[in-house]
């Protein structure tokens, strides 16, 4: 009798398999079978478990490119804010914006340096650069600032995981 549900049980895990084959994420399962005995005689099949079976090379994979996209996920994005702390470079309002102001104001008063108006715009470009270098300075601080954050914030779950884990194999 225990022959016969053991063999029922394998029937419905092989038309289970066969049935979810085309499913993603669907992992092909078996029956851990026992011998049971009687005295020193086998006498009748024991169903242990169902094993999963996976394929740790694909596991692998998945896990190393999983890591990989979300790797340049936070790259491009953190790239992307650095990007626009920066500005594209033909716009107005950015580094070299300021820069080639600053330097056609000094080529102006190298042309005529007795000239009020060109010192004055020499001192003006030089503010306007001072101050576009320190709004720039503290957008990549801000930034600087969020990645720690959110390394912290990524370390912390690691830790609070890791100690979930640390529990259940107590409770195991």
């Amino acid at each position: 009798m225990s022959g016969l549900r053991a063999t029922q049980a394998s029937l419905s895990l092989v038309s289970s398999n066969v049935a979810n084959a085309e499913t993603p994420g669907y992992v092909r399962k078996t029956l851990n079978q026992d011998t049971g005995t009687t005295g020193q005689f086998g006498s009748s099949v024991l169903i242990t478990g169902v094993n999963r079976q996976l394929d740790e090379f694909l596991q692998t994979q998945l896990r190393t490119e999983t890591s990989g996209a979300s790797y340049a996920d936070v790259r491009s994005s953190f790239l992307a804010n650095l990007q626009g702390v920066y500005g594209n470079p033909d716009s107005t309002g950015t580094i070299e914006d300021a820069y080639n102001k600053f330097l056609t104001a000094v080529q102006g008063l190298s042309t005529s340096p007795d000239s009020q108006s060109a010192r004055i715009g020499v001192v003006n470009a030089a503010q306007s650069m001072a101050q576009q270098l320190n709004a720039t300075s503290q957008g990549i601080q801000s930034l600087r600032a969020n990645a720690e954050a959110g390394i912290n914030d990524s370390v912390n779950t690691a830790n609070n995981a890791l100690q979930q884990i640390a529990r259940l194999n107590v409770q195991l």
